[in-house]
């Protein structure tokens, strides 16, 4: 999109809590990154804290000030109002749960601004295990989606969700895939890798926030039941179970073939020097890591968890569909069952023998990584900002 130098750009607010590690934060990076030069672009945290990704040195940052209590709650329903209205925000997006009610709820008390949230959790299986929460969180849902201007989801299984079990109005529902620079992925993952080896073993990857719902447990777990000595699982990320994840690994006695690496900007430059990557979740919205390992050309194995794997690696298969007991080779990786080590350490130890099924993998990576590239998303993006 193009503006002529007598145009004024349209100001809008990308709002998230915060810009520390996460798929949602790096998104949000992302679309402050490549729609500053058409927009006047704004962005809104909570309160000021370490921002782990690349955003313009010119970015205009505002924070509301309050979070952590129901009064914090309110009171940012105001401030964000306020904002709105001194800076004559023309359309707010809003990602993550908290800042897309919040963004809502401010048009309840006379906020013009258009909103339009952007949602990134199946939230059917979000918190499914309490006993009040999710009650509640049906009636909130559909109380307050239905009052945005629109709604993105990040993959078709969030957007039927969102339909079918919160009754949240299909025409306010688009589907834009998250922007993934595809070049860029290329470049930074033929950067040197200086502090990790991949000489003399066959090396199993994996990237995410160290959480139960990302069960990396359920990966070192399985990589201990090969048992082969031939072979390193190098886990990239941080989070509040790194410390037990560590101590799973010397229970099981492969504490020395197992690396935590911590948080990188980059991990795409350890990805495409691995073998396989894995992801082991329990349920995503939309794994960027599978895609951003497509682009750094690694073959892929996940867990068949809702939602996005199913989409990612097997386009056209009913989404519907959720393995029990098999193994699935799908056209663009393997899936598994989740929460099933025993097929996962199937799995690992035919694409770990099988030269020639990774290099089946490997040969399709770049093709369905270019599916999702960011000109995709932000054209679709740029089209709902200007028609909301």
């Amino acid at each position: 999109m193009n503006y002529s130098p007598t145009m004024s750009k349209k100001k809008i607010a990308i709002f998230i809590h915060a810009l520390k590690q996460g798929g949602a934060q790096k998104i949000a990076s992302v679309l402050i990154n490549e729609l500053q030069s058409d927009y006047d672009l704004h962005l809104v945290l909570f309160t000021p804290g370490e921002i782990v990704y690349e955003i313009p040195e010119s970015t205009k940052i505002y924070y509301l000030g309050n979070s952590g209590s129901p009064m914090g709650f309110v009171k940012n329903i105001f401030a964000f109002k306020r904002f709105c209205q001194e800076h004559q925000i023309e359309v707010a997006l809003s990602l993550i749960t908290q800042p897309n009610y919040i963004g809502i709820l401010s048009k309840w008390i006379g906020n013009r601004t258009k909103i339009i949230v952007s949602e990134h959790t199946y939230q059917s299986l979000w918190r499914a295990n309490e006993r009040i929460y999710p009650i509640l969180k049906k009636r909130i849902i559909n109380l307050l989606y239905n009052r945005a201007d629109a709604i993105v989801t990040v993959s078709k299984k969030i957007k039927e969700d969102l339909n079918k079990n919160f009754g949240v109005k299909e025409q306010l529902l688009k589907v834009i895939y998250n922007p993934y620079d595809i070049d860029q992925i290329q470049q930074r993952a033929k950067e040197e890798v200086t502090d990790y080896s991949f000489e003399g073993k066959k090396t199993i990857v994996t990237v995410g926030t160290m959480y139960h719902v990302k069960n990396q447990e359920l990966l070192i777990r399985a990589f201990a039941g090969l048992q082969r000595e031939d072979t390193q699982l190098l886990l990239v990320g941080d989070g509040e179970l790194r410390h037990s994840l560590e101590e799973l690994a010397k229970s099981l006695g492969v504490e020395d073939r197992v690396t935590v690496l911590g948080f990188t900007s980059n991990p795409f430059k350890y990805v495409s020097k691995s073998d396989v990557f894995v992801l082991s979740s329990n349920n995503e919205g939309l794994p960027n890591v599978i895609i951003e390992a497509l682009a750094a050309g690694c073959p892929v194995l996940s867990t068949d968890c809702i939602s996005g794997p199913r989409e990612i690696l097997a386009p056209g298969t009913s989404l519907a569909h959720q393995l029990e007991n098999d193994i699935e080779y799908a056209p663009y990786g393997i899936l598994v069952p989740i929460k099933n080590e025993s097929k996962m350490t199937q799995a690992l130890a035919e694409l770990l023998d099988q030269e020639s099924l990774r290099a089946e993998y490997r040969s399709k990576t770049l093709g369905r990584a270019q599916d999702f590239k960011s000109e995709i998303s932000l054209s679709s993006y740029a089209e709902l900002i200007e028609n909301v």
